[in-house]
């Protein structure tokens, strides 16, 4: 049986990310993705915003992980000469209710850390985007929210890990984890079993059922499907900031 030191489930932009941490180090390590190639799932779909905490949930783990990632994303590109675009954010206000909402989205990216977001009026945001609806009330500006090509990140991060010795599995899901005395065994796949003592599970929308393989299932994934626009580059409505609007109860766009 093949033997490697760290197992991670998972091509996408943690699991590589992961693998290119762990390649520093003397280690066999292998990753196992279900996919023909890098990217996983979410990772390749997802909005390719690089943003603050500035509007996730106070306290989360989600809050406190997006906080300390942040600035690493900037420091991984310069190494790997990812291009990423520091263009800032604005989240507009149409309503009188979103409106009223914004001095508590201000107090609330302040306790996220995030202590420059800036409120501004409905004559700024014209001034900075001249295409916005010119009903808009108001907004917030957040400086450091970023946008990065995605596809190229979680590359580049693949194939770093890679050139360091780390080795990737794809086309090669994860059947089945082998666990003895409360221990992993092995990790068990269509293209042989590796036995290992450390399964990193970064299988993003699928982490819970590999959680489920080991007995340690005490979440579930509720998963949502979002829609994006493609325009032509030639379109005659550009913007030069990433454009949202205040979040509602289920995030973004809401």
């Amino acid at each position: 049986m093949e033997r490697a030191d760290v197992v991670i489930i998972g091509a996408g932009a943690v699991g590589t990310a992961i693998a290119r941490e762990l390649s520093r180090y003397r280690l066999k390590v292998i990753v196992c993705d279900k996919n023909e190639d890098v990217g996983g799932d979410a990772s390749k779909s997802c909005s390719s915003c690089v943003a603050t905490a500035a509007t996730m949930p106070v306290g989360t783990l989600e809050q406190k992980l997006r906080s300390i990632s942040h600035p690493m994303v900037f420091d991984i590109c310069r190494d790997l000469e990812v291009p990423i675009e520091k263009c800032g954010s604005l989240t507009l206000a149409i309503t009188d209710e979103q409106y009223k909402n914004i001095p508590a989205w201000i107090a609330k990216a302040e306790k996220n850390g995030v202590f420059d977001a800036e409120i501004k009026t409905a004559a700024e945001l014209l001034e900075m985007e001249p295409h916005l609806n010119p009903e808009v009330k108001g907004g917030i500006y957040v400086a450091r929210d970023s946008q990065i090509n995605q596809f190229l990140f979680v590359v580049a991060m693949a194939e770093n890990a890679a050139e360091n010795g780390v080795e990737f599995r794809l086309e090669c899901p994860v059947i089945d984890i082998a666990v003895s005395d409360g221990n992993i065994d092995y990790v068990d796949t269509p293209k042989g079993k590796i036995k290992t003592d450390w399964v990193i599970n970064a299988a993003g929308l699928y982490c819970d059922d590999i959680a489920d393989m080991v007995g340690l299932r005490d979440f579930t994934v509720h998963p949502r499907r979002g829609e994006f626009y493609v325009l032509d580059r030639n379109t005659s409505v550009k913007v030069k900031h990433i454009i949202r609007s205040v979040p509602g109860g289920s995030g973004h766009g809401t």
